[in-house]
């Protein structure tokens, strides 16, 4: 009875994301903000431990400066997505 269940559910939610594109889209909608806040906890999580580890010390001037601009490029992107993303909801609302 379980390997039916999770049969049926591997090869049927796929099929009904198929098959009924409103669902897919508002299944995305919900989940886009909770994907927002794990990739930004990610890219936290990766910028903090870079700056407190020994690899930060050991970058040159250009280094750094390539370093913080990639940075800075990176956290605007996120800022963009996340006030689309939050504007969204905010107009459904």
């Amino acid at each position: 009875m379980k390997r039916a269940a999770l049969l049926l559910f591997f090869a049927g939610a796929p099929l009904l994301l198929v098959l009924f594109p409103r669902l897919r889209r508002a299944l995305f909608r919900r989940a886009r903000l909770f994907l927002l806040l794990w990739a930004g906890a990610i890219l936290f999580t990766g910028f903090a431990v870079g700056l407190w580890s020994e690899r930060a010390a050991a970058l040159s001037g250009g280094e750094a400066l390539l370093a913080g601009t990639g940075l800075a490029l990176i956290l605007a992107a996120f800022a963009a997505v996340a006030r689309d993303a939050l504007r969204d909801r905010a107009t459904r609302g």
